[in-house]
């Protein structure tokens, strides 16, 4: 089993959302999760099965803060709007992204991600320390580079 050269690390990934790379990324962590429920019944103490009813993915991005930039200026977070009307549809219209972790040495993707919402923008700003945005995101599902 040959690993050198086959190991990923975060100085070979790559993020791109619907086909623009995130610049200055500084991390990426997805999740999937299937939901089950214990099945029992009457005159069984033990559970007798379990089964799945539910499936979600989830996505957490870490990026350095820019001046200027940011999830909405690039159009994948909505804006805020003149009225709560207006907030509203902008948070309705929002379509849904794609995000791609891909393999900088072969520009092959490693992962995909579908139907991706952010959910929430974490920006911190510390006196003597670069700024960091903290994204967390939900999504319909995710496809990994055996499935692709």
């Amino acid at each position: 089993m040959a690993i050198r050269g086959n190991v990923l690390s975060g100085a070979r990934g790559k993020i791109a959302i619907d086909g623009k790379t995130v610049g200055f990324a500084t991390s990426v962590n997805w999740r999937e999760q299937i939901d089950y429920r214990p099945v029992r019944v009457l005159d069984e103490l033990e559970v007798v099965s379990h089964e799945p009813v539910g499936y979600t993915v989830s996505v957490t991005l870490g990026t350095l803060t820019l001046v200027a930039e940011n999830m909405k200026t690039k159009g994948w977070m909505p804006k805020g709007g003149a009225s709560r009307g207006e907030r509203l549809r902008n948070i309705l219209d929002l379509p849904d992204l794609t995000l791609t972790v891909i393999d900088g040495k072969t520009s092959l993707p490693i992962v995909v991600i579908l139907g991706l919402r952010i959910a929430t923008q974490n920006i911190t700003l510390d006196a003597g320390n670069i700024s960091g945005t903290n994204v967390e995101c939900v999504a319909r599902e995710v496809a990994d580079a055996t499935e692709l």
